[in-house]
């Protein structure tokens, strides 16, 4: 994940590895994996322990008539991705029990894995029935990030939230969304209860981080980045930012040496453009112009629609006195923003979207 720099100065998180085809497929697998993770936590609750595989196969088979015997099977069918066994059973188990939401709930699953077209319908079958199916509410609010529905999603997991006040990926997921929409105030509190019932998820702590570190509460800041970059340190991104940190926290040579080296260290393990973007402002505050130019330069090359760098290289070369150059990086940025939208209402665009 990096973060994305909007043309206001907002800094977003976001996956920088991750294609739209990328993200569809992550999203079906969350689906997936939390829906057998509900389904076992339900056995738990209720004070029975799950049966296994065998067991579960076993019961459907001596009671092919016993809608709950071939839901138990059905959802372990899905748990092993045996998805056209599972189809069967759980039609099946649709006959059997026809107002019962969690076969319309599991077969959605399926049909999410495979982005069939009648997913959003099985979704809405199964909380017709049952306006409380985990799975289903789960699966819907998923499926509408994906389709970038944000208000249908936000709405979703505030459900699951009031069902599970303990369902800390619900809680992450309404703060993620609320961040990711520009809504940074909105978004603390869901990540903060999420924090607190899962502390150990870095995506909260890095998104956390980026925001204490966005309202100047640079200790928490350092904080959730270093645990991040102490669990996760192959994440560069995450040391880039942290290393703004610590230059905002100490702006003395010996502080911006500091930060310097750990935007170096995540130069070496990933150079991407948070990197070069993070690294040039430690530059700039040393007054090493030149060097700060040339990372400019390469965030440019590897993001060439996001606005941020164009602004702190125009900076760059009017604290040089070449103001001339100045102003042509801000007429570049405005050349290469008209070809892309232009691209964008041609439908002939390729790449990133503007940020």
């Amino acid at each position: 994940m990096r973060i994305k720099t909007t043309s206001d100065g907002t800094e977003v998180p976001v996956d920088s590895g991750l294609s739209r085809k990328r993200i569809s497929i992550l999203v079906v697998v969350i689906v997936i994996a939390v829906a057998v993770l509900v389904w076992r936590t339900q056995h738990l609750a209720d004070s029975t322990p799950p049966l296994s595989a065998v067991e579960l196969s076993r019961r459907a088979q001596e009671q092919p008539n016993n809608a709950e015997s071939q839901i138990e099977w059905g959802a372990q069918l899905v748990q092993e991705k045996r998805f056209d066994e599972a189809n069967q059973v759980l039609k099946h188990a649709q006959e059997l029990a026809p107002t019962d939401g969690r076969p319309y709930a599991w077969l959605g699953v399926i049909a999410a894995g495979m982005h069939a077209p009648e997913t959003r319908g099985l979704f809405g079958s199964a909380l017709k029935h049952d306006p409380d199916e985990v799975n289903a509410l789960r699966g819907l609010a998923y499926l509408d990030v994906r389709e970038n529905n944000r208000q249908n999603a936000i709405d979703g997991f505030q459900h699951l939230v009031k069902l599970n006040p303990m369902d800390a990926e619900s809680w992450q997921r309404i703060g993620l969304i609320y961040y990711m929409s520009g809504e940074k105030s909105r978004s603390l509190n869901p990540l903060l209860k999420a924090a607190e019932l899962n502390p150990n998820d870095m995506l909260t702590q890095r998104t956390l981080g980026i925001i204490y570190a966005g309202k100047g509460n640079l200790s928490e800041a350092k904080r959730a980045l270093t645990q991040v970059v102490t669990k996760q340190p192959s994440d560069s991104d995450a040391l880039a930012i942290l290393s703004l940190v610590t230059m905002r926290m100490d702006s003395s040579p010996s502080g911006l040496k500091t930060a310097e080296d750990q935007a170096d260290k995540a130069w070496k393990i990933h150079p991407t453009a948070e990197v070069y973007r993070s690294r040039c402002q430690i530059y700039m505050a040393q007054r090493r112009f030149k060097l700060a130019i040339n990372d400019l330069n390469s965030a440019i090359r590897l993001e060439p629609f996001t606005h941020f760098p164009y602004l702190l290289l125009s900076q760059c070369y009017a604290s040089i006195g070449k103001s001339d150059m100045a102003r042509k990086v801000t007429d570049q940025y405005d050349t290469i923003m008209k070809t892309r939208l232009q691209q964008i209402r041609t439908g002939t665009s390729q790449g990133n979207a503007p940020k």
